[in-house]
């Protein structure tokens, strides 16, 4: 979405980022760290009056391993859960499910049927990889043959485009 941030797109009457923070905000994680790049100040000015930790990636422009090696830089010995804010279906209880899901030990992730999706939890013995990744490379080499837990499709959606943000019911931003 050139130009403009597709999680600030409009969905229930929020900026998407925020209703995912919410959704997060509500399930047992004891911890969200939000990282913003893209329109940073639009970002953070929708989150304002959550409980959360706001990290700025000044190199979100170099692409997705970046963000992901912000958001471990603030993590301290905890596994993370790993999400986008560009993926409207996940819910609260697709959170939970996966945390309650998880054995404590391997690498988590949520999937429709056998196909990997997000979110995905990493135990916390993988935090130092997660803070070496840059530029485009994310987190898929590392999460490959983690244990898949069927969510449902919403694993897999996110909303890249207008048109896929009408589609899936909001307003692009």
């Amino acid at each position: 979405m050139a130009g403009a941030s597709k999680v600030l797109a409009v969905f229930d009457g929020l900026p998407l980022v925020r209703r995912q923070a919410e959704r997060l905000l509500a399930s047992r994680c004891s911890e969200i760290i939000v990282v913003t790049g893209h329109q940073s100040e639009r970002v953070r000015d929708a989150l304002t009056g959550l409980s959360l930790t706001i990290v700025l990636n000044e190199r979100f422009e170099s692409g997705m391993g970046s963000s992901i090696s912000a958001a471990a830089q603030a993590v301290q010995d905890n596994a993370i859960l790993l999400t986008f804010a560009d993926m409207p279906g996940l819910t609260t209880d697709h959170f939970d499910q996966v945390l309650s899901a998880w054995d404590g030990e391997g690498i988590l992730r949520g999937a429709n049927r056998d196909i990997p999706g997000h979110p995905i939890l990493f135990p916390p013995r993988h935090i130092p990889h997660l803070r070496s990744l840059s530029g485009d490379q994310g987190a898929k080499m590392l999460a490959r043959g983690a244990a898949l837990l069927d969510i449902g499709p919403a694993a897999l959606f996110d909303v890249d485009t207008p048109e896929a943000v009408a589609q899936a019911g909001g307003q692009p931003a």
